[in-house]
This record gives C-alpha cells, sequence and structure tokens, in this order.
C-alpha cells in the first residue's frame, strides 16, 4: 500500500481546513433566509444556494465515507435533495460532517484510496480510476467549496444577500492579499 508524504502538521492543517469551509457553510446559513436559500437565480442557470450548498456537503459526505471503504466514486454522491429545500436540515448534516472531521485521526490523512470518475457522458465510456489519498480528497472538497461558496456569494449578491468579504475567496487569495496590504472589504 503506498502511503502519502504529508506531514503530521500538514494532516492537522487539512483537517483545520475542512473544519474552516464547514464554519463557513454554516455562517452562510446563519445569514441566509430559507428564501432565498431555495429561490433560482436566472443569471447563473437558474441555480440555488440550496443546490450548490448541497454539493459542497455531498462532496465532504463522499470523503468521510472513503475513509470507512477505501474508495471514493464522485458519480455516486448521495445528493440529498432535502438539504437543497431546507436550510436547518443543510445546518444539522453540516455539523455532522464537521463533528465527523474533528473525529477523524491525522493518520487517517494518509490513508490510500482508490478515486473513481466518469470522465464521459458516453454510455460506453469507460470509468477512471485513480490513486489517491483522504488528504488529498479533502483538500479537493475544500477548494470546491471555496469555488462554490464563490457562486453562493454572486447568487446572494443578486438577491442582496450579503456574505463576509472572504466568504468564497481563496485561501490563497486571502494570504496574497494580506501580503500585498489589499485587504477588501465590501
Amino acid at each position: 500500500m503506498i502511503r502519502s508524504s504529508t506531514t503530521p502538521t500538514a494532516d492537522k492543517q487539512c483537517l483545520d481546513a475542512a473544519a474552516e469551509a464547514l464554519f463557513q457553510g454554516e455562517l452562510m446559513l446563519s445569514l441566509i433566509n430559507e428564501t432565498s436559500y431555495t429561490k433560482p437565480v436566472p443569471e447563473v442557470f437558474n441555480a440555488t444556494i440550496g443546490g450548490h450548498f448541497r454539493h459542497v456537503l455531498d462532496h465532504f459526505q463522499i470523503v468521510l465515507d472513503a475513509v470507512e471503504t477505501g474508495t471514493l466514486d464522485y458519480s455516486k454522491r448521495r445528493r440529498e435533495q432535502v438539504i437543497e429545500t431546507s436550510p436547518s436540515r443543510a445546518l444539522d448534516k453540516t455539523r455532522d460532517l464537521a463533528d465527523r472531521f474533528a473525529r477523524l485521526e491525522s493518520r487517517a490523512m494518509t490513508q490510500s484510496i482508490q478515486v473513481t470518475d466518469t470522465l464521459s457522458e458516453e454510455n460506453d465510456s469507460p470509468t477512471a480510476v485513480f490513486a489517491s489519498s483522504i488528504a488529498r480528497e479533502t483538500l479537493y472538497a475544500v477548494h470546491h467549496a471555496i469555488h462554490h461558496f464563490a457562486m453562493i456569494r454572486v447568487m446572494g449578491q443578486l438577491m442582496d444577500v450579503r456574505f463576509p468579504p472572504d466568504f468564497g475567496v481563496a485561501i490563497s487569495t486571502l494570504r496574497h492579499r494580506r501580503h500585498e496590504g489589499d485587504l477588501r472589504k465590501e
């Protein structure tokens, strides 16, 4: 079995980043009402904030499932519709995932897993299989969440919902702004 080469510090940082992303999700849920959470936004393909957030939680969920199974299949996410329509259920799910990540031992981050995904919509298209680790897929889930939080932020602005200035901004961008003295406020 191949082990990833993360360090205990990197493993902890990865877990902390997952916790921070899920906390940002909780914050978003505290700032939005059910109407805004479920309202289709025409400017972004009639998507809803709830749909984007459910999608984010799906990715964190399958990473945690992979700790148990050793496999992760991006095409087999749970897609729990109730998370898209109920901010309170989304909050419960967010807190559950955050609690599960908090209980995850750092050494689980080095666990090798097999990642599967369908890379083409063609029926006869083969499924791609990759070697990865829990740390790598957690990192992906964090970056994926930030991307969707940026979309959620735009959707919120279109509905006059305001989020904090760093919501949906990549950690590396925030660090760069601090280094450059560019602390943008909205």
